[in-house]
This record gives C-alpha cells, sequence and structure tokens, in this order.
C-alpha cells in the first residue's frame, strides 16, 4: 500500500514508529524530522500537520507506551485467591520484565532514560502513568504479605522501589551493557536470576518456639536443710544461705 492509499488516521502512528526507529538508533538531537517523513514514507509538511514540533513528536512516542497494563488483569486477580503474597509479588515482577522485554514500554524506557535531562516533564508524565502505578501495585501485594502474617513489618514503599527497580534496572544493562560483554556459557536469563534474588530477599516473619524452663530438681526427704541469714549486703539486701546436709552412708 502506498502513502496515497493510507487512511489518514493510519498516518499518526506510521509517524511515530518512523520517530521512534530514529530516536532509539540516533538520538533525539541527531534525528531529523525529514529523514522521519522519509521513513514513514509522507512528507515532512505531513509531520507538522500532526504533530505541531520535533518535541511534541517525541512526548508523543513515548507517552503512548505509558501504561502499567502488567500489574492488573485476571490473572493478578486470581492470585490474591490462590498464591502467597511472595508469589504474587514475584508474579508482579516477571510480567514487568516481559512487557519491558517485548513491548512498547521497554523502547519507551529506553528513550526516557537517554532524554531524561532535555524532558523532564515527559519523564515526570511516564513515571507517573507507569513506574508509579506498578509500584503501588507490589506494595499492595506487600501489605497482602504483612496482613497474612507472611512478611514483617516493612517499609512498603521503599521496598516496593527497590523490587520494580531491579527489573527496569536489568532491561537498561541489557540493551547498554550486555551486547559488549562475552555471552555466558549456559542458557540463563540474569533477569529471571535477579528476580528469583529479590524476591526470596524480602523478609520473613521470624516464628519463634518459646521453650519452658525446666521446673526446679524435687528435693529428697533426706535432704533436711539448715538456713541462716547473713549480714546485709552494699545494697543492703539480705542474702539467703540454704545449707543441704550430705546424704547419709
Amino acid at each position: 500500500m502506498t502513502k496515497f492509499e493510507r487512511r489518514p488516521e493510519e498516518r499518526p502512528e506510521e509517524l511515530l514508529d518512523a520517530a521512534e526507529a530514529r530516536f532509539l538508533q540516533e538520538g533525539y538531537t541527531a534525528a531529523r524530522v525529514e529523514q522521519i517523513a522519509h521513513d514513514a514514507g509522507v512528507t515532512v509538511g505531513t509531520v507538522y500537520r500532526y504533530f505541531p514540533s520535533k518535541d511534541a513528536l517525541f512526548r508523543e512516542v513515548v507517552l503512548r507506551h505509558a501504561d502499567a497494563q502488567w500489574s492488573r488483569g485476571r490473572e493478578i486477580a486470581d492470585a490474591y485467591g490462590s498464591r502467597t503474597a511472595r508469589e504474587i509479588v514475584e508474579l508482579l515482577l516477571r510480567r514487568w520484565a516481559d512487557r519491558l522485554r517485548t513491548g512498547g514500554e521497554g523502547r519507551a524506557l529506553l528513550l526516557v532514560v537517554r532524554e531524561a535531562a532535555t524532558f523532564p516533564e515527559v519523564v515526570r508524565s511516564w513515571v507517573d502513568a507507569t513506574i508509579q502505578k506498578g509500584c503501588l501495585a507490589v506494595e499492595r501485594a506487600l501489605r497482602h504479605g504483612i496482613d497474612r502474617g507472611e512478611f514483617p513489618l516493612l517499609d512498603v514503599e521503599a521496598t516496593a522501589r527497590a523490587l520494580v527497580s531491579t527489573v527496569v534496572n536489568r532491561h537498561v544493562w541489557d540493551h547498554t551493557f550486555r551486547p559488549e560483554l562475552p555471552p555466558l556459557a549456559e542458557r540463563v536469563d540474569p533477569t529471571q536470576v535477579a528476580i528469583d534474588l529479590v524476591v526470596r530477599g524480602i523478609p520473613r516473619t521470624e516464628r519463634r518456639t518459646v521453650v519452658a524452663a525446666p521446673p526446679p530438681p524435687m528435693r529428697e526427704p533426706h535432704q533436711i536443710a539448715t538456713e541462716r541469714e547473713t549480714a546485709e549486703d552494699a545494697s543492703g539486701g539480705k542474702l539467703r544461705i540454704v545449707t543441704l546436709k550430705p546424704r547419709p552412708r
């Protein structure tokens, strides 16, 4: 289908796809609107018909992926009736990691990190719509664990952010540093390893077994005691000394 045969309502998404690819490949500063228009098969005027500026184009590229659907859904709701709180936290983190790996959220995250200094307002909007809502979902799971007695009292907000940041940091690592590292000898997914480690690291409620002190030994009838009191000690109290007579031979 040529650019003249496409419906007008399809063009914004095509422009956003082309712009996203250019921003990821070259960075915001180096990417040119002329090249984005060429990639989308339209004129520069068509780009500006839908987006008033390059800044507006970047904002839409990022915010169209501002979503926290990974933290919701029937699977999550059902988990609260069938799984432990620790398993729910793990489920949430794995879903987030999968969405970053396969969906537009992962590409948007990379753009947010790369261009944070240039577009702080875009970062705030993306965080509010994606990271913050994800943290709230993990907080809910942690509070569920506290209510069940599975977790001790935690700083729920700080713990949720630490857990979510593990997945975010792994995604940035995979796309920034992993290509320059030697491949792993075994087919192991480091992101799943990281999730396993942080989930196991959530404190557990300590279950202490109280052991009663043994009763004092019973005195035998032949153990006849003689008692005498000593003089007052330095604290003004009195010591009571019990002397047991030896067992008769």
